[in-house]
């Protein structure tokens, strides 16, 4: 026996219940408990796809860090010119 079903919003143990009678046929009753449960930190993706742009923009700051630094570090100030007198 096989169902597929949508995933409620909460987490919890359900309790999936046939209890079919008819007339002239035998008696079924099938009852399945399922829990559902957060995904643990090791069963979510490598890289989820929706979360590129924040990709992109941890890598841009980072560049942007290293340039700032580098700048910063091997910036070389002028030399006064000495007055004439």
């Amino acid at each position: 026996l096989e169902a597929r079903f949508r995933v409620p919003d909460t987490y919890g143990i359900f309790k999936f219940v046939i209890d079919y009678n008819r007339v002239g046929y035998s008696h079924l009753y099938s009852a399945t408990q399922v829990s559902v449960h957060p995904l643990l930190h090791t069963e979510y993706e490598r890289f989820i796809t929706s979360a590129y742009p924040y990709y992109i923009s941890t890598f841009s700051m980072m560049a942007g860090a290293f340039l700032l630094s580098f700048l910063v570090l091997y910036h070389r100030d002028d030399l006064p010119k000495k007055k004439a007198e």
